[in-house]
């Protein structure tokens, strides 16, 4: 799990929507924030427990909480309607996909960002036609998940089938 974490914030550190939340918030420029927010969490802090251990063992569900913990300071100081706040949106649902794929496997593979490169060997749609899960959202390439025809036909990549199994 640790090393799928790290891969997972590594990724979001180069993600532009998550600029804002990559350290603590200034509270000298923002002096009301910690009256809105009780439980400040950025990428920073997520990667120091990260280090310490907290997550290890049944921590798992505590990294997510962290990451969605990000999302909900936001939109308490912010409101839902502005910008930073879909940034903030995006970034858990980011975290979220990657937790997904790279927490349940030994050796994370790279998993792109975005849809038109597949999830599973990061080769972008030149490498044959691309399908999204409908489960996830992962984008994969036929011949990726083990259909040799060449051709896209599941709804759903191989891991959120076997989920259903």
């Amino acid at each position: 799990f640790r090393r799928g974490a790290r891969a997972i914030i590594n990724e979001c550190l180069n993600l532009n929507y998550s600029t804002p939340f990559l350290y603590p918030v200034n509270v000298e420029e923002y002096p009301d924030y910690l009256k809105i927010v009780t439980r400040p969490m950025d990428l920073s802090m997520i990667s120091m427990n990260l280090r310490k251990g907290k997550y290890d063992g049944l921590g798992q569900a505590l990294f997510l909480r962290d990451a969605n913990q990000i999302k909900e300071n936001c939109e308490s100081y912010n409101s839902k309607r502005v910008k930073i706040s879909e940034s903030a949106r995006r970034l858990v649902t980011t975290i979220q996909r990657l937790f997904k794929v790279w927490c349940n496997v030994d050796a994370p593979p790279r998993l792109p960002l975005s849809d038109d490169i597949c999830a599973a060997c990061g080769l972008d749609d030149e490498g044959g036609e691309l399908s999204v899960c409908r489960k996830c959202n992962a984008s994969h390439h036929a011949f990726c998940i083990g259909d040799n025809s060449g051709e896209v036909q599941r709804n759903e990549c191989p891991e959120c089938t076997d989920e259903g199994s």
